[in-house]
């Protein structure tokens, strides 16, 4: 192997090392802010399902809006993300870029508290605009 092409390849890890730690939230993450939406227009919600508690547990909702969900071959890649709320109703699965997060939510009224590792945040249900907000992402159902 060349020099050059063992530094493209350590360039190339380095920047699949960043990925990787601002989808695990070691970089970044929803605690400060909601991740960027990538530049693609939003679909329309929808309205043919209402949305309740009872609808969103146990259901593979997705993102309204498209995200950076990781790194594809030919760079940054964009795509939705996908939340998936315990039937149980006390934990989730969060697939928003190459790899899930995983955690605990407890309920209070509308409002969420998301427990991802040690830290915390807010989300809640939002009949009225029938989304479902995630650390700041909007939800619906499929």
């Amino acid at each position: 192997m060349s020099a050059l092409e063992e530094k493209t390849t350590r360039s190339r890890r380095a920047l699949a090392l960043i990925f990787a730690l601002i989808g695990h939230g070691v970089i970044g993450g929803c605690g400060s802010s909601a991740p960027e939406p990538a530049p693609e227009p939003t679909p329309a919600l929808n309205t043919e399902t209402p949305l309740s508690w009872e609808g969103v547990l146990g259901v593979r909702l997705r993102s309204v809006k498209t995200y950076n969900v990781g790194l594809g071959p030919d760079g940054p890649a964009t795509g939705h993300q996908y939340l998936t709320l315990s039937e149980s109703g006390d934990s989730f699965y969060w697939l928003k870029s190459d790899t899930p997060d995983t955690g605990t939510f407890r309920r209070n009224g509308d409002r969420l508290i998301i427990r991802l590792g040690s830290r915390e945040f807010e989300g809640e249900l939002d009949l009225e605009g029938g989304v479902l907000i995630w650390c700041g992402v909007e939800f619906e159902l499929p």
